[in-house]
């Protein structure tokens, strides 16, 4: 399988990668932000070694604020997702309040030692929204010109999904990222935090900017959703974050983390109500 690759560096020693192979909710109407003036702690490096080389954290904070709120990994009961020569391959899941999750911007935040993970991919959670001519979702109402849909290459208003939202140069073309080693001090502890704004200040009507919820059978089928004022999915586009560690001939060792973001609908205890749809609901 052929991987295409387009690398730009830059001083933090990043650089992109194009890994080619190959309740309805609404946007709440009349809803606006003032700022709390709170204040909280930013996401730090977690402890890695030669035997837990890669770590990550998920963190989400409301729009306007600054409360950084750590959140907890289902597999473990803690706020770290850590790779070990026992387990390289992990499987991590957060299960953010829905109303938080879509008003709040999460931070992707990993560590890694780079002699035991010399080039570190992140590929995010993403998928296409439309293969048509004429595109009208959440996030282009008000405009009168539609988005081109059926013409390579596709602009980015096709898409949705985190990688969409990362500012990553390029994309879709380009759709990962890849972190260098630090030549200049081999064995050095990496570090970076990568902040997604809010599916409601991206316009989006749904938690599906963020939740990777989809089974096998909803991912290889397309899907208009209806209600959802335009946002839609094409069959077989569908992205999962992806966290992978590889070696000087970029191909894939021990190490990966595959994370999951789920919502939860309603408060242990109370009736559940869905305000913000994400896949499971279809």
């Amino acid at each position: 399988m052929k991987l295409f690759i387009f690398l730009a560096v830059s001083p933090a020693r990043f650089a992109l990668i194009a890994l080619l192979a190959a309740g309805c909710a609404k946007v709440p109407v009349g809803i606006s932000t003032l700022s709390s003036g709170s204040t909280g702690a930013l996401p730090s490096p977690v402890t890695v070694s030669q035997a837990a080389p890669l770590g990550l954290q998920i963190t989400t904070t409301y729009d306007t604020t600054q409360d950084v709120v750590y959140q907890t990994f289902q597999e473990t009961g803690t706020t770290i997702c850590q790779t070990s020569t026992g387990t390289p391959v992990v499987n991590c899941t957060v299960a953010v309040p829905e109303g938080r999750l879509y008003f709040s911007s999460m931070s992707f935040s990993f560590t890694w030692l780079d002699t035991s993970c010399k080039l570190l991919t992140y590929a995010p959670y993403y998928y296409q929204g439309s293969s048509g001519a004429a595109f009208f979702p959440p996030w282009n109402l008000g405009s009168a010109t539609p988005i081109v849909c059926n013409v390579s290459p596709l602009p980015v208003g096709c898409y949705s999904g985190a990688a969409s939202g990362l500012g990553i140069p390029g994309f879709p073309i380009a759709n990962a990222l890849i972190f260098f080693p630090n030549a200049t001090a081999p064995g050095d502890v990496q570090f970076k935090s990568l902040p997604l704004p809010s599916a409601y200040s991206n316009n989006r009507s749904s938690n599906r900017w963020t939740v990777n919820d989809a089974t096998a059978g909803q991912r290889a089928a397309a899907n208009a959703f209806p209600g959802q004022g335009g946002d839609a999915y094409v069959a077989n586009t569908y992205r999962d974050y992806v966290f992978t560690c590889r070696d000087d001939w970029f191909d894939p060792v021990l190490y990966r983390i595959n994370l999951f973001v789920r919502d939860i609908d309603s408060a242990a205890g109370n009736p559940v109500m869905d305000d913000f749809t994400t896949w499971k609901e279809f």
